[in-house]
C-alpha cells in the first residue's frame, strides 16, 4: 500500500475556518495459483498449470470543509463535502508455456461515493444547545462481482444467491438534536 495526502487549513480570523485535503492511495497484490488435480496426479507439480492474479487499486479522496464558529450570536455552522473515487483492476496472467485454456479478463471496478453535510448549532446556555442538519450520501458502482447481471445468472443454477448487491443510491437525511453538557 502507498498513500500520499496533502491538506491545507486556513483561518483568517475567528469567524471562519476552511480546509481542503486530497489523498491518493494505491493498493497492489500479486497472487500465484495452480490449477491441478491433487497428488499423485502429475499436474499437481506441473508449473505450466500456474496462473496469477495481479490486482491494482487506486483511491482518490477529496475533502472540503468550512466552519463558521460565530456565524451570528450563539450560532455556529459547519459545511463539508467528501468525494471518493475508487478504481480497481484484476489482471489474470498465464505462464508462456501454459497448458491451461485462454483467459477472459474481468472488467474494471469503479466505485464513487460522495457526502455533503451542513450542520447548524445554536447555544441556548452554557449547558444547553439545539442543532439541525442535513446530509446527502450518494453512491455509484460498477463491480463485476456484485451487479445484478452476475447475481441473477442462469449459468450457475446451484448457486445459493442471497441477492446481496451493490446498487447506486442517493440518501437525503435531515436531523434535529438537543445538546446538554454535564
Amino acid at each position: 500500500m502507498q498513500a500520499v495526502t496533502f491538506g491545507v487549513d486556513y483561518s483568517p480570523g475567528a469567524f471562519v475556518t476552511a480546509g481542503v485535503e486530497y489523498s491518493f492511495e494505491r493498493y497492489a497484490t500479486l497472487q500465484r495459483s495452480r490449477q491441478a488435480n491433487p497428488p499423485p496426479d502429475p499436474q499437481f507439480t506441473d508449473p505450466r498449470r500456474d496462473w496469477s492474479t495481479d490486482m491494482n487499486e487506486h483511491v482518490h479522496t477529496t475533502s472540503i470543509n468550512f466552519d463558521f464558529p460565530h456565524l451570528v450570536r450563539n450560532t455556529s455552522l459547519h459545511i463539508g463535502y467528501d468525494d471518493v473515487h475508487d478504481y480497481a483492476r484484476y489482471v489474470y496472467q498465464l505462464t508462456p508455456d501454459t497448458t491451461l485454456g485462454p483467459l477472459q479478463q474481468l472488467p474494471r471496478i469503479f466505485n464513487h461515493f460522495s457526502l455533503a453535510t451542513a450542520d447548524v448549532r445554536y447555544t441556548l446556555s452554557k449547558r444547553v444547545g439545539v442543532g439541525a442538519g442535513y446530509r446527502m450520501d450518494n453512491f455509484d458502482t460498477t463491480d463485476f462481482a456484485l451487479t445484478p447481471g452476475i447475481m441473477n445468472t442462469p449459468l450457475i443454477p446451484a448457486f445459493l444467491n442471497l441477492q446481496y448487491q451493490w446498487r447506486p443510491y442517493t440518501v437525503h437525511t435531515g436531523f434535529v438534536r438537543l445538546f446538554y453538557t454535564f
